[in-house]
């Protein structure tokens, strides 16, 4: 499947702020989970994230296969704009342009 046919579904950015439903606040600034307890609710939320990304796939007739390789991919690309912005000194770019330019450069690197 080609990376740059991926949905860019409505509310992409509001989705990857807040969790899978949009709910909740976005992360504060130079706050990411180094606590334990944080971490592990980190990797639950990402793991919900990757799991309705893949259902979407699925019912968009996605191979179950596929849809599952390409939730996890979403969700690599969404922590790698996070850690970026984060690294930000001031507000240079926004969580969601970090997040285009992550999902470019992945179809860069897949072409």
């Amino acid at each position: 499947m080609d990376v740059g046919a991926l949905p860019r579904e409505r509310g992409h950015r509001r989705a990857c702020a807040g969790g899978p439903t949009g709910g909740g606040a976005p992360p504060r600034p130079g706050h990411r989970s180094s606590a334990p307890a944080l971490a592990a609710r980190e990797r639950a939320k990402h793991a919900a994230w990757e799991a309705v990304l893949a259902e979407g796939l699925r019912e968009r007739g996605v191979a179950a296969g596929e849809a599952r390789l390409l939730g996890r991919i979403a969700v690599a690309c969404y922590d790698e704009a996070l850690t970026r912005w984060l690294a930000q000194d001031g507000p240079q770019r926004t969580l969601g342009a970090e997040l285009d330019a992550a999902f470019a450069e992945l179809g860069a690197l897949a072409t």
